[in-house]
């Protein structure tokens, strides 16, 4: 009598293991989809970032260039003699 029951919980369980390995298929590819789209946004933050580091970088050589070029105009110091 009692194994009737533990038959049918066994079938049961059994049973509900399909749809478990089909969410868990489905939240894969969920979580996949996710990761890739945040490693895409994660590259495209860091090339903007990495454009900007190098605009100011440039930016800054340029007005130590500029500066260094009116000392040098100041003390008289030309192009032909540096």
């Amino acid at each position: 009598m009692r194994t009737l029951p533990l038959t049918f919980l066994a079938f049961a369980s059994l049973a509900g293991c399909d749809q478990t390995e089909e969410s868990v298929a489905n939240r894969f590819e969920r979580t996949s989809a996710e990761i890739e789209n945040k490693a895409r946004d994660l590259e495209a933050e860091v090339a903007n970032q990495t454009r900007a580091a190098e605009a100011a970088l440039e930016n800054e050589g340029q007005i130590m260039l500029n500066r260094l070029e009116e000392a040098a105009d100041n003390v008289g110091i030309t192009n032909e003699s540096r």
